[in-house]
């Protein structure tokens, strides 16, 4: 429909060239001008319009992008290592091999309150199905 009322609007009608003349393109002219029916007032507050909207659009993009530019630079920044040192004579088995018991080590190393039975035995435990 819309190529249809394009073809019924002349490149060379003396509106097209009027907005050419003023700066429009000659293919958006004549779309506007299908639009509002040889209106060239009407034609050129689309032109305006669509300008307008292009411009905002491409803003929008620009900051958009300086957004997106200014997050990754915190990111990055945010990644930075700290060097650490290690002691020459450091190792670590050692340090860890005297802190680890055994489970029931550290359970008879544990306190027991006063009155506290002992923990119960699986094989003294019944439990009923239902």
């Amino acid at each position: 429909a819309e190529v249809d009322a394009m073809s019924n609007v002349s490149q060379e009608c003396d509106e097209v060239k009027q907005l050419v003349s003023e700066g429009f393109d000659p293919f958006l002219s004549r779309r506007s001008l299908a639009f509002t029916e040889m209106n060239i007032d009407n034609a050129r507050a689309i032109l305006i319009a669509d300008q307008q909207d292009e411009e905002a659009e491409r803003l929008e993009m620009e900051q958009a992008a300086a957004a997106a530019k200014k997050k990754e630079e915190e990111d990055t920044a945010k990644l930075t290592h700290k060097a650490i040192t290690v002691n020459s004579n450091f190792d670590p088995l050692a340090s860890t091999a005297a802190a680890a018991t055994p489970p029931k080590q550290q359970q008879q190393q544990q306190q027991k309150p006063e009155g506290m039975p002992p923990p119960a035995k699986k094989h003294e435990v019944i439990f009923e199905g239902t």
